[in-house]
């Protein structure tokens, strides 16, 4: 993926992840396990897919991943970013390998 394809997808990423954290616990426990919305960036339509699960250490992991196709249709970009949040409420970043099935 070239540097200027990534810009928008990790943008809209990190846009997500902020309005994520900002959210209290109880929202955080209450995310379906995927919700998907269309955002624009630089002129750019970018699907932002929020996911939720949990993981075996009873740590909430929510995703929030940003893609889109190719100008010809083939392939996608894609982004992704995250935290776990524990049931007391401390927040972690999750590691490249937690990440790996999102991108």
């Amino acid at each position: 993926m070239s540097h200027q394809s990534a810009d928008p997808l990790n943008a809209a990423v990190r846009e997500e992840v902020q309005r994520l954290k900002a959210l209290d616990f109880s929202h955080l426990v209450d995310l379906p396990a995927s919700t998907e919305r269309q955002v624009a960036v630089d002129a750019q339509t970018i699907a932002v897919v929020v996911w939720h699960d949990m993981l075996p250490n009873g740590e909430h992991r929510i995703v929030a991943q940003a893609n889109r196709k190719t100008r010809l249709g083939f392939g996608v970009y894609l982004s992704a970013d995250g935290f776990a949040m524990s049931g007391d409420g401390e927040m972690r970043s999750l590691s490249d390998e937690e990440l790996s099935s999102f991108m």
